[in-house]
């Protein structure tokens, strides 16, 4: 190869570097983080900490150049995790190993998503990053499934080794978002590239319905249902979408496990059990609850023989924060629900709203209130549902200086971003 060419390829190399790392450093690890955050021996590399800390960084100086204020939802947000925060002071049994940094951390960086405008390309960087993500571990899953030795928790399919390994119910839950991800990509992809993004799409299907989840199912469902709906595809086209997909399902490996799981009640008595422990201690601190972390308690105290979470994000606020916060947290993904419909229906970001939707609902099932998932997922779609997205009148390859450039722009004077190319006329 020529000198020529090699100076044409390290020049690439940088300006691509450059544009992840420098002029796009949020949505990006934004992406990895909510899709691989269950992946706890990803979490040990302290440059995807590094990484998260640089992005936190970059908004704060983002909203500050831009004097954008405090949104509604932004300040509610902070308001909640500052309940959440607090009342690990009237928690009688203690809060053991939970971290109040940690949560602080992810409080104040769902309530800086929340406070964040995004432009179309943002949204279409996260979509790739959380789809192709999703695709990777699903590929990984199959192959171990296949041809490895696969790990398992009671009997059902997980990702995982015996000392690091996740929840199964959990697990498809981030791989909904991957799914709602992938819905919006297979619709504006053409050609022979269309092919693969489907087969990516079946193998998180597969992989969600090995797993035996039935609250996967059900947001993976609701995922695929609000995206069908509130998109612009016509309506015979969805018709025939339901139609092939109603067909399809039954026939995939797994499928008849889960429908098993359904019929199957111990598991779903089990969780009645727990949730109406869970309204019994409530009732004895009505107001602001026992305090975070204190479930696992309160449930061996009313004569269990073990401890269990709640398993249930909205029971868990109520009688861990009582009335107060259930009713915060009720009004925030309320709001944000219906702002996310308004604004987001017949848009490119509809997929982020079914991919809210479908997370949301399986929360329902799972105690997520104190994760890192919970919290950059429902900051992202608040900050995304808040206004109307429009379309990028050029493609901007900086996000960090957007803000800047549009200001720069509304001033009359021209604004350089660092490590971006020239913008070019497009959408």
């Amino acid at each position: 190869m020529s000198r020529s060419g090699v100076s044409k390829i390290g020049k690439g190399l940088i300006r691509l570097v450059a544009d992840l790392v420098l002029t796009r450093p949020f949505i990006f690890p934004i992406g990895v983080y909510a899709f691989l955050t269950y992946i706890e021996q990803t979490l040990t590399n302290s440059w995807v900490r590094d990484y998260l800390l640089y992005s936190i960084l970059v908004l704060i100086y983002k909203q500050f150049k831009m004097r954008s204020g405090v949104t509604l939802i932004g300040a509610l947000l902070l308001t909640f995790g500052g309940l959440m925060c607090v009342s690990a002071s009237w928690n009688i049994f203690g809060i053991g190993e939970f971290s109040i940094p940690g949560l602080i951390a992810i409080v104040i960086l769902g309530s800086l998503l929340a406070n964040t405008d995004y432009s179309e390309q943002d949204i279409s960087d996260l979509s790739l990053t959380l789809f192709w993500g999703g695709v990777l571990t699903t590929l990984y899953i199959l192959y171990v499934y296949y041809f490895g030795e696969p790990y398992y928790v009671a009997g059902r399919l997980t990702l995982g080794t015996r000392e690091h390994h996740e929840d199964p119910n959990t697990l498809c839950a981030y791989l909904t978002m991957a799914l709602a991800a992938g819905f919006a990509i297979v619709g504006s992809t053409r050609g022979s590239r269309k092919v693969f993004i489907f087969l990516g799409l079946i193998s998180i299907v597969i992989v969600m319905l090995l797993t035996g989840s039935r609250g996967g199912f059900v947001g993976m469902s609701v995922a695929f249902a609000v995206y069908v709906f509130a998109s612009k595809i016509d309506r015979k086209h969805k018709v025939t979408i339901v139609f092939l997909s109603l067909m399809a399902i039954p026939n995939l490996p797994g499928f008849s496990d889960v429908m098993q799981r359904f019929d199957d009640d111990s598991s779903g008595s089990g969780r009645t059990y727990i949730w109406n422990v869970a309204l019994a201690r409530f009732q004895e601190k009505f107001f602001f609850g026992h305090g975070i972390g204190s479930f696992e308690n309160l449930y061996y105290e009313f004569g269990a023989t073990n401890e269990k979470a709640v398993h249930s994000t909205q029971l868990t606020a109520l009688v861990e924060q009582g009335v107060v916060g259930f009713s915060l947290i009720m009004f925030i993904t309320a709001y944000v629900l219906l702002m996310g419909y308004l604004n987001l229906k017949g848009t490119k970001a509809v997929w982020l709203m079914a991919a809210f939707s479908g997370f949301y609902v399986q929360s329902l099932f799972l105690s997520l209130l104190d994760t890192r998932a919970f919290w950059l997922v429902l900051g992202l779609f608040a900050g995304v549902a808040k206004k109307k997205l429009g379309p990028n009148k050029t493609r901007r390859t900086s996000y960090v200086y957007d803000g800047a450039e549009l200001g720069a722009v509304r001033r009359g004077r021209g604004y350089r971003t660092i490590g971006s190319r020239k913008p070019q006329t497009s959408y």
